[in-house]
């Protein structure tokens, strides 16, 4: 009977959230956040409003194209680039309401103004909750691979590694058949 020697080594690696929520959501948060600043001006100067809202585009646009170089070119979408997106659609969105807000009362442009504030803070609020519950999830992951006590490596572009020490529970050679394993004789 044959007996090979086999080392299961565990590594998780992970993505820092941090680096990408500071450097990405706050300044694009803050971009969107000057965009409800369109709403100050007065809705009988649709020219003043749109040059405030369409700026605010322009800087999007400005800053998306900043921050690809530094994003990860993957087939589908992550929640980073679902947020970028989302904020593209609500500076349209403004846009397009500042175009409208000229066939609008003063009643129906404060509801506006309003709504935006509200489904701005409501989507600021879902992503801080998305974090959180992402650094929840980050910790369970860890602990079932049996990391949790690891050390945190930091490799490049906001990737992490966890490694732990091998101890003797962490080798298990094993018979080629896939039967239990066996210890080793010293």
């Amino acid at each position: 009977m044959c007996i090979r020697d086999r080392c299961l080594i565990s590594a998780v690696a992970m993505r820092k959230p941090e680096y990408f929520v500071w450097n990405v959501v706050v300044p694009m948060l803050a971009i969107n956040g000057m965009a409800l600043g369109s709403f100050v001006v007065d809705k009988t100067e649709p020219a003043d409003r749109l040059s405030v809202s369409l700026t605010m585009v322009l800087t999007a646009v400005a800053f998306k194209l900043q921050i690809s170089s530094s994003l990860p070119e993957l087939p589908y979408l992550t929640s980073l680039d679902k947020f970028v997106l989302s904020s593209f659609l609500f500076i349209t969105a403004v846009v397009l309401q500042n175009i409208l807000s000229t066939e609008m009362t003063e009643d129906e442009d404060d509801i506006c103004k309003w709504v935006f504030v509200s489904v701005f803070g409501a989507c600021a609020l879902g992503y801080l909750v998305h974090l959180l519950q992402w650094r929840v999830r980050r910790k369970h992951i860890l602990a079932s691979v049996g990391m949790e006590g690891g050390h945190l490596v930091n490799l490049s572009n906001g990737i992490e590694a966890c490694t732990t020490d091998l101890g003797a529970g962490k080798i298990y050679p094993e018979k080629a058949d896939q039967s239990p394993a066996v210890a080793p004789t010293s």
